[in-house]
């Protein structure tokens, strides 16, 4: 009789153990699948921002691509900015799309208006963004995120000559 109680107590630990190896197990693949999940959402925002920055700044650019509209200057306080021109109701206005403060902002003013990165609109938290005239009307504008991930686009405008936005 006590072989067989030996035996039945070493089958319930045994069983015991197996099941707190299955729990473990369980836990520990709930919590490496947050992290991921959590990992994998962060880069995604990131990359959201980024993309949508440059897609607001490619349809702008498409908007104003008319004789040469597009420029990249600076406004009064010596921010560097996208400059696109354009006539309403024949008054020629300006719309400057800068960082400034880690924010990306768009000012549209009339021109001989000042032109400070203060006044503009915020658009998109966390992007700074730079500005570089290749020549030939050929633009490379670049997103930097908070997290220091950049990402670039190259700009032709069609009104400047041959080609296009791209």
């Amino acid at each position: 009789m006590k072989a067989k109680e030996k035996k039945h107590v070493t089958e319930l630990l045994f069983t015991v153990a197996l099941f707190c190896v299955f729990l473990i197990s369980a836990v520990f693949v709930i919590v490496i699948g947050a992290n991921v999940y959590r990992n994998t959402q962060k880069a995604s925002d990131a990359n959201y921002g980024m993309r949508t920055s440059l897609s607001y700044i490619m349809e702008k650019i498409r908007q104003g691509d008319v004789n040469g509209g597009i420029s990249i200057g600076e406004l009064n306080d010596g921010t560097p900015a996208l400059l696109i021109a354009s006539d309403y109701q024949d008054i020629s206005y300006t719309t400057y799309i800068y960082s400034s403060g880690g924010e990306m902002k768009e000012l549209f003013i009339r021109d001989g208006s000042s032109a400070d990165a203060r006044d503009g609109t915020s658009l998109i938290q966390d992007a700074t963004l730079s500005f570089e005239d290749l020549g030939g009307s050929l633009f490379r504008i670049t997103v930097t995120d908070g997290g220091g991930t950049a990402s670039s686009v190259l700009v032709h405008p069609s009104s400047s000559g041959e080609g296009g936005a791209s």
